[in-house]
């Protein structure tokens, strides 16, 4: 068999492959339902977070300033297997709270919290968002 076949095969077997570490990753959103704006920054320890859309786009971890009224996508990538990290989210009157965050390959990265976690919802409406719906904490 010749070279270039043996690569495309290899190619083709690598493409199969849903998670691999070094390219796995999963999409999120911050919803900014709110009117005001908030800022959004990961602190990451393994993987990092990129931001995409109107705003912040290709910034790598933050710090994001979402204004209001404003949806984005995230994505969580994964360093050997895991996503970790914590989410510092400030509001307006940089009052600020941090959430730590974690997820391994083939889910995304769960927000944790101990109940109400006032001005922005996490998870919501899935693991791994944000929701800013009020305007402040």
């Amino acid at each position: 068999m010749s070279s270039w076949k043996q690569w495309m095969g290899v190619g083709l077997c690598m493409a199969m492959v849903p998670w691999t570490a070094s390219a796995a990753s999963c999409t999120r959103h911050i919803y900014n339902n709110s009117n005001q704006p908030w800022t959004f920054e990961a602190q990451t320890d393994q993987g990092n977070v990129h931001f995409s859309g109107a705003v912040c786009d290709g910034q790598t971890n933050g710090s994001c300033k979402v204004p209001p009224n404003t949806t984005l996508a995230i994505q969580y990538t994964f360093s050997q297997n895991d996503s970790q990290g914590y989410w510092i989210i400030t509001d307006h009157t940089g009052a600020a709270k941090k959430f730590g965050y974690t997820g391994q390959v083939g889910a995304c990265p769960s927000i944790g919290h101990n109940g109400n976690t006032g001005g922005v919802a996490v998870n919501d409406p899935a693991n791994g968002d944000l929701h800013a719906w009020n305007g402040a904490w």
